[in-house]
């Protein structure tokens, strides 16, 4: 069962519906263990202004106000000593049963199921302690301009997680019609957000992972999933390729199964491609902009991941990755 949800929306992304403590509950209820909010941060945009621009600060003080008041734990920080089992720091070339990272990753890369203690803390068995630990996360919005603004945005708050993501190119969302009918086919507006995610993983340093890579085929005016991954293997084996070298991730994302493609994001193809590639570092989430959606079908995540070769996916604290067994 997949215990951590690292893509979760409320009411301070301009299209959330629910609020944080109410998310919260509904993880709880569900049995997670680890969470994440990543409001939306999508600037420069052709969207009327402030639309889908957190006001960071009002959602790091809410934030602090809930993990404070007691719904959540921050960080694995004063978690029950019996949920720690088998739980020990990995060197930075390691992960759980001694399968082999990549030599020159240079990232700090641990092995954790989301539940370590921090150093110094030691709860009492009788003591009262929240059971779900809650992080604080953006999705970042890329564009090939904003590499100043994103280095500046990203190290004035104390993320654990950001999810780079492409919602717009040349300030258009494939999500609105107005971006397809600028070209001439589907296959042409897919391959031109494939090269302008290319070249955000190519300038962008600011983020750990990136999200639904082929987020535009969610809104191919068709209706049909339009996507093969033999169609835009060139750009999207350079995108994979890239990530990899940068020790960045990806993640799979269940919002699809919402959307008329009816799969997640990206398709099981390049999540698959990715492992094949070396590709190590995978989040899950389920894009939930409502309570109901939190963890949204995750035992399809978890056998698409299981079939295309992984055998653990990924949570961040404070902006390093620590590994779970699937």
């Amino acid at each position: 069962m997949i215990v951590t949800d690292l893509h979760l929306h409320t009411k301070f992304s301009s299209d959330g519906i629910s609020e944080m403590a109410d998310m919260i509950a509904s993880a709880r209820n569900k049995g997670l263990k680890t969470i994440c909010f990543t409001e939306h941060m999508d600037y420069d945009t052709n969207f009327p202004d402030g639309t889908f621009v957190v006001d960071t600060d009002a959602y790091l003080k809410r934030y602090h106000e809930l993990v404070a008041d007691g719904y959540a734990i921050k960080d694995g920080a004063n978690l029950r000593p019996d949920r720690n089992r088998d739980l020990q720091p990995a060197d930075s070339h390691a992960i759980k049963d001694g399968a082999n990272l990549r030599q020159d990753r240079g990232r700090d890369l641990r092995t954790a199921d989301g539940h370590a203690v921090r150093k110094g803390t030691s709860p009492s068995e009788n003591e009262e302690i929240p059971d779900l630990e809650v992080l604080f996360g953006v999705e970042l919005g890329l564009q090939p301009q904003l590499v100043p603004f994103s280095r500046e945005y990203a190290a004035s708050y104390p993320f654990d997680f950001i999810i780079g993501s492409s919602h717009v190119v040349k300030k258009q969302d494939p999500a609105f019609s107005a971006y397809f009918e600028r070209f001439s086919t589907e296959k042409e507006a897919l391959m031109a957000y494939f090269e302008e995610e290319l070249l955000c993983a190519q300038k962008f340093d600011e983020f750990d992972v990136y999200g639904h890579l082929d987020y535009a085929a969610r809104y191919a005016p068709s209706g049909k999933d339009v996507f093969s991954y033999r169609k835009y293997a060139d750009v999207l084996e350079e995108i994979l390729k890239t990530l990899i070298d940068k020790g960045k991730g990806i993640e799979i994302n269940t919002g699809g199964f919402r959307k008329s493609i009816h799969r997640s994001n990206p398709h099981p193809d390049i999540l698959k491609r990715y492992r094949e590639l070396g590709g190590e570092i995978i989040t899950v989430g389920s894009d939930a902009h409502r309570v109901e959606d939190v963890a949204a079908d995750f035992a399809r995540a978890e056998k698409i991941l299981r079939e295309g070769g992984f055998t653990h996916y990924t949570l961040f604290r404070q902006r390093k990755p620590f590994f779970i067994e699937l």
